[in-house]
């Protein structure tokens, strides 16, 4: 009997012959007859996929979204998101049934070879592959996991209660759908010795590749002004065109006109190439400065911004030097306005590209601070612009009719301004606002700048759910645990919930409204004041739970909200991590664990410190080896205290926190501030 062998990281292989693109194709999702029926968030998906030159259709105009996929086929893919060195001149293989003058298979010899090479696959047993052998869901599941470096996860993880799947398999499809990089069947059962269909790789991959991709340094790796007046700005990875915007990229801290200037892609999206209007000067007197903000990956990833590693800049050609400027005759002296001192704080409001939103508005503001001590002071009054005092926004704000104020520390000369975004700094949609804002250094304030906007109408009154540090956790009795979970909740009166052992299929909404099965905790809890505090006990020591909720009201519902609470038969042992240069790295002694890190704008002794189960709950897993030692830590500005904590296997340790005092920009996926509960 020939047997499958599983070693290293992965299963065995993948692709589609003739159905692959050697380069990046230029088709999209909506080229494909069969895929004009997905959702936009799965278009997005293929599209990503599609683009990286992965995939393209089985024709012109038909994808194959249900072909069955054969291990010729899922060795391309595999080689391809796993980023393998693949020598495509080969032509022998290792295995006795690939030749590489197979019309139907012979394109994947390298492919498989680099799998070998890898020690990703021993092939199918017998000294051979069987590149045209069929995969199963459950084999696709396996890889998956894989891919990540999850293989010892998968096998102490509760394995599912399923059975179409094979039991060496079970921990692996648990894991599979924990992570989300599969789904279950219409009829409550993985299906896992059925054949997987392209349309699973597709979304399977596009989960794996983008966990993959943030293992990978993410940011914009240099830049060049060249001849024709153009600017190159190159990225680590594939860009997703749609996240280019060139307001968002700034020279010496003035922002690209998207009305003058245009851009386009390099054939491998790594490339801006921007193409400055007429007009376009560079001061040659200093060292230019890029800032991009807001690209994004073909996969979604946030391609990051480290304040303290600016672009390296090139200059090949640059665009015409400024115009000097005009000599001072001493003729009307008069009526001249002296300039500022240079010691004089300064502040600009870029109204032309500000954005407003029902409950907010963003738009830069650009200054000529230089120490991270100067600040940017805003306060928000309803109505139209009057005269405002510099010492009037100051704090305390002395401004009687304000709602709203705050400050931002100097990061860079021009700094994006977010207001009303955060769930507890919302304005009223469909009002007029005027910000009254000022630079201040060394106790000078700059000329106060305003901007009068109106939001946009109301948004529908769509539920959501924000966990809270204070009253979230899992506490351990001598005999039993109990969970705890609260909550700040808008928009609902009711919220459900349903707790389940990992390693079952996630819950939809409709699921968790609807859950009826006895056998496990579930309930719904009315909304008061905007909080639910959800509170299960006789929870079993050695199981970790998965808590879904969902907020509800007459007409909407909220996503599903899922909270994992480890396990606490054996909490790891975890003492302590450093910060360096824009690094956390952890001290604890293992070759293969995951850590995750939240983070607070609050060093006070009075801080409110989140449970081990809410920073795992809240952020996501950053894969510590030996060859990735270190996490690059992003959304960090002025003293910020960083919780951590590490989970091996099935178990995780307790809460690690170290101070902090630094500013190295980022997103959200990161890590992040800890949400305050709303202040109505």
């Amino acid at each position: 009997m020939k047997t499958l062998k599983w070693t290293g990281a992965l299963l065995l292989g993948l692709t589609v012959g003739a159905s692959f693109a050697a380069e990046a194709s230029a088709k999209t999702s909506a080229d494909f007859t069969d895929l004009k029926d997905l959702d936009a968030a799965t278009k997005a998906k293929f599209d990503a996929m599609i683009n990286a030159g992965i995939f393209d259709g089985v024709s012109d105009t038909t994808f194959g979204l249900k072909d069955e996929m054969n291990r010729a086929q899922f060795a391309k893919v595999a080689a391809l998101i796993t980023g393998l060195e693949v020598n495509k001149d080969l032509k022998t293989s290792s295995f006795t049934d690939v030749k590489a003058d197979d019309i139907a298979n012979g394109y994947a010899l390298p492919y498989i070879e680099a799998l070998k090479a890898a020690g990703i696959t021993d092939g199918y047993g017998e000294g051979t592959y069987n590149p045209a052998g069929k995969v199963t869901k459950e084999q696709l599941a396996t890889f998956l996991v894989r891919t990540l470096g999850m293989d010892k996860d998968a096998k102490s993880t509760a394995p599912v209660n399923d059975q179409s799947v094979s039991d060496w398999a079970k921990g692996y499809v648990a894991l599979a759908l924990d992570l989300k990089l599969m789904g279950g069947g219409t009829d409550g059962t993985f299906g896992g010795k059925s054949n997987a269909t392209r349309d699973l790789l597709v979304t399977g991959s596009y989960e794996s590749a983008q966990t993959l991709e943030v293992k990978k340094p993410l940011a914009v790796s240099g830049a060049e002004f060249a001849a024709g007046n153009k600017l190159e700005l190159t990225s680590t990875t594939a860009l997703d065109e749609s996240s280019i915007d060139l307001s968002k990229i700034t020279v010496n801290g003035v922002a690209l006109d998207p009305k003058k200037d245009s851009f386009k892609l390099s054939d491998d999206k790594k490339t801006i190439i921007i193409t400055l209007h007429d007009g376009f000067t560079l001061d040659n007197t200093k060292t230019p400065v890029i800032e991009a903000t807001g690209l994004k990956s073909l996969y979604g990833n946030e391609i990051k911004k480290d304040a303290d590693k600016p672009v390296p800049v090139k200059v090949t050609e640059a665009p015409p030097a400024p115009p000097a400027p005009p000599v001072n005759t001493g003729s009307n002296s008069n009526t001249n306005t002296p300039p500022p001192s240079s010691n004089t704080p300064t502040l600009t409001i870029d109204k032309e590209h500000a954005v407003a939103s029902a409950t907010g508005v963003t738009f830069n503001v650009t200054t000529n601070l230089s120490k991270s001590s100067d600040t940017v002071y805003y306060a928000i009054v309803p109505g139209a612009a009057k005269d405002v005092d510099a010492a009037e926004l100051v704090p305390p704000v002395s401004l009687s009719d304000y709602v709203q104020s705050g400050s931002q520390s100097y990061t860079e000369p021009t700094m994006e301004i977010e207001i009303g975004d955060n769930y507890d700094m919302y304005l009223d949609p469909s009002t007029e606002y005027t910000i009254y804002m000022i630079a201040r250094s060394e106790g000078m304030n700059s000329a106060v700048a305003s901007y009068t906007f109106t939001t946009e109408e109301g948004l529908p009154d769509i539920p959501s759910l924000i966990a809270l540090t204070s009253g979230t956790s899992r506490e351990s009795g001598e005999e039993t645990d109990s969970i705890h979970l609260a909550l700040d909740v808008q928009h609902a009166n009711k919220v459900y919930y349903v707790l389940l052992p990992q390693g079952q299929n996630p819950l939809t909404t409709d699921e968790i409204k609807n859950f009826s099965n006895d056998a496990y905790s579930h309930g719904e809890v009315q909304v008061t004041n905007r909080a639910v505090d959800i509170s299960l006990e006789g929870l079993l020591k050695d199981s970790t739970y998965i808590l879904y909720t969902v907020g509800s009201n007459a007409e909407y519902d909220s996503e599903s909200a899922p909270y994992t609470f480890y396990r606490t038969d054996g909490i790891l042992t975890f003492e302590e991590f450093s910060y360096a240069d824009g690094q956390l790295t952890p001290n604890y002694d293992s070759a293969d664990y995951q850590f995750y890190y939240w983070t607070l704008n609050d060093v006070s002794d009075g801080a409110i410190a989140p449970s081990a189960d809410y920073v795992i709950s809240k952020s996501m897993p950053h894969f510590i080896d030996e060859s990735h030692p270190s996490v690059t830590i992003s959304g960090v500005t002025g003293p910020t205290r960083v919780y951590g904590v590490i989970v091996e296997d099935v178990q995780r340790s307790n809460v690690v926190s170290i101070d902090i005092d630094g500013n190295v920009g980022g997103g959200p996926w990161q890590g992040g501030e800890i949400p305050t509960p709303f202040l109505p």
